[in-house]
């Protein structure tokens, strides 16, 4: 469980991992999960433009402990953004550390020239 959070999450995942490199975002997806507490972070990640109109951006996350597995799809249920999970890691209690899962995600917009 992370100790603070300043969002909730959905996670949605494709039925057919065949799927899961299809650009096409209206593709169906399931709710694995909802309400999950999360930290995005997208100032720790980067934003680049892949030419024409595209921009791409990255964003760290910590959520508490919930079945995400990469390439699926990460809801700001705040912002109503999309986030696409490219690892991700579940971290065990120790020392100081509560368990959460933690990892990279990135999202894109436009369509490259």
């Amino acid at each position: 469980m992370i100790p603070t959070h300043t969002t909730t999450i959905s996670v949605l995942r494709r039925p057919d991992p065949a799927d899961a490199y299809d650009d096409d975002l209206e593709t169906a997806y399931l709710a694995i999960s909802q309400g999950v507490r999360a930290h995005l972070d997208a100032g720790s990640g980067s934003s680049t433009f892949a030419g024409g109109e595209r921009s791409d951006s990255l964003c760290r996350f910590m959520c508490d402990p919930a079945d995400i597995t990469t390439l699926d799809l990460l809801l700001d249920e705040g912002t109503g953004l999309r986030w696409q999970v490219t690892a991700v890691q579940h971290r065990l209690p120790a020392e100081n550390i509560l368990e959460h899962m933690s990892g990279q995600a990135q999202r894109w917009e436009g369509v490259a020239g």
